[in-house]
């Protein structure tokens, strides 16, 4: 008896679905072909990149000898903000940002906002 859909025999496609009928893994199909590439074959799963993570301790530590306005002017850098904005935010000069963010780069021992 023919299957209406794939034009195959019944039998044939109930032989396809039975679970004791072993049916090679993807694995079987990707193995050889990367036996093609001998550096890859044997190659250990690659990890995706990710830098150093700094001691936390050392950071928390930084953190809490930030002032109130240093913390909330960090929360602004770290946001993103310009410098002319956080002055505008904060009612505050340009300048007196400038200063605030040098302290909190010197504590913290960053040279940047990346």
């Amino acid at each position: 008896m023919l299957d209406e859909c794939s034009g195959r025999h019944a039998e044939n496609r109930t032989a396809e679905i039975d679970p004791s009928n072993q049916q090679p893994s993807m694995s079987d199909h990707v193995a050889p072909s990367l036996a093609r590439f001998p550096l890859m074959s044997n190659a250990a799963p690659v990890a995706p990149w990710h830098p150093e993570l700094p001691d936390l301790t050392q950071a928390k530590a930084a953190v809490q000898r930030l002032t109130d306005r240093e913390l909330e002017l960090l929360a602004l850098v770290a946001a993103w903000w310009t410098d002319r904005e956080i002055a505008d935010a904060l009612s505050i000069s340009y300048r007196t940002v400038t200063t605030h963010r040098g302290h909190i780069y010197n504590t913290l021992g960053v040279t940047s906002r990346r």
